[in-house]
């Protein structure tokens, strides 16, 4: 159990850092999008 909970706390950063980068990502495609046009 507590081996499970290590692993959780570790994994959850990752998960959250993955998510900022995925969200600074999608926002500068959409800004070049809208200054293509």
């Amino acid at each position: 159990m507590a081996q499970t909970n290590a692993v959780k706390d570790t994994v959850k950063p990752i998960t959250n850092d993955t998510a900022n980068i995925w969200f600074l990502f999608m926002y500068a495609y959409l800004f070049q999008a809208v200054g293509l046009q």
